[in-house]
């Protein structure tokens, strides 16, 4: 049976480097035949009981109005914030989906090369190269197709062309291709 996994990425670090110094891109896999309706179920029970009612409708999860003062007027204190997006985290435990990152200092790699990779473009390419080793060692007859969060046109363009790259030519660092990434990257 070859499954196509779900595979979830978002990002953090897109303000100025002494804001956000390190630039992180994230993704959760999840098996939408198994997991789906649970997950479903189980984030919009979360939304009924933590999230105020007049911001119900419309709620997307957005780490950083929890995290931050941001989100204070909607959602209320730092100790209320924070409960509301450590039951959320909860769900990615209970539901056993694998977390996997790329990160990159934005400061070191300046620092170390002349004309570097674009940090967010490195950190896409640090986290799919982590997707890949996920699913050769836990799911190696299986594919996944990566859905994203609306980005800068730019940075969508250079994370489709980057994909499409090393699912023909081996990742400089790494000892494979993108063997299990099928399709694009959808936004």
């Amino acid at each position: 049976l070859n499954i196509v996994r779900l595979i979830y990425l978002d990002e953090a670090g897109r303000a100025a480097q002494a804001q956000e110094p390190i630039f992180v891109r994230a993704a959760i896999v999840v098996n939408g035949d198994k997991q789906w309706h649970a997950i479903e179920s189980d984030f919009d029970d979360l939304i009924a009981q933590k999230i105020p009612k007049q911001h119900q409708q419309d709620f997307e999860l957005h780490a950083h109005e929890l995290f931050s003062t941001e989100g204070r007027v909607k959602y209320g204190d730092k100790n209320t914030r924070w409960n509301i997006l450590a039951a959320f985290v909860g769900l990615l435990k209970k539901h056993e989906m694998p977390i996997l990152w790329g990160a990159i200092d934005k400061a070191e790699l300046a620092k170390k090369y002349s004309n570097p990779y674009r940090h967010d473009d490195l950190a896409f390419l640090l986290c799919v190269e982590r997707v890949e080793w996920w699913f050769n060692k836990s799911a190696r007859d299986e594919a996944g197709i990566l859905i994203a969060d609306e980005t800068e046109p730019k940075d969508e363009k250079q994370h489709k062309k980057s994909l499409r790259y090393y699912r023909r030519v081996q990742i400089p660092w790494s000892q494979s291709k993108l063997t299990h990434i099928i399709d694009s990257i959808h936004f």
